[in-house]
């Protein structure tokens, strides 16, 4: 939870494109990444789900590079 706040800012202020791979498991599921810096400099990813189909997007997940 740490990291959701900033989760959000990157999802509606990225102006980059994120890392983009097709689901392994869900051919049907596009897996998007974004990297992004908190205000500390501490690196972090956000994941989102986007259903090819549908064209809907869900956050999946936020978490800190090793």
């Amino acid at each position: 939870l740490k990291l959701f706040g900033c989760a959000i800012d990157v999802i509606r202020n990225c102006l980059g494109a994120p890392e983009t791979m097709q689901n392994p498991n869900k051919p049907d599921e596009a897996l998007h990444r974004y990297k992004a810096l908190t205000k500390d400099g501490l690196l972090f990813y956000v994941q989102i789900r986007e259903n090819k189909i549908t064209g809907r997007k869900d956050f999946m997940s936020t978490f800190p590079a090793k």
